[in-house]
């Protein structure tokens, strides 16, 4: 029995990782955003929501740049390396 709520654990621990989704709030599935928000896509991509609420097409950093939120919430590309700078 032990054995049995393990695995079903396990399974539902590896069920919410891989299934994309899973975890994310009804604005986050539709698409659904504040108009001119900004949004990191991976690392080295940006995207802003446009006046129709909808994420725009993410657009590549300039090269050598990273995206990153900054601690009050600015969201925007900087130098690699000194990300972890950013205030």
């Amino acid at each position: 029995m032990r054995h049995l709520v393990v695995s079903i654990l396990t399974i539902s621990a590896v069920i919410t990782l891989v299934i994309p989704g899973c975890n994310l709030s009804d604005d986050e599935l539709t698409g659904d955003c504040d108009t001119g928000t900004l949004n990191c896509v991976g690392e080295s991509q940006i995207q802003q929501c446009g006046s129709d609420a909808i994420w725009g097409e993410a657009t590549d950093c300039p090269e050598e740049e990273v995206c990153v939120v900054e601690s009050d919430g600015l969201t925007h590309c900087v130098a690699a390396g000194t990300e972890d700078t950013a205030t």
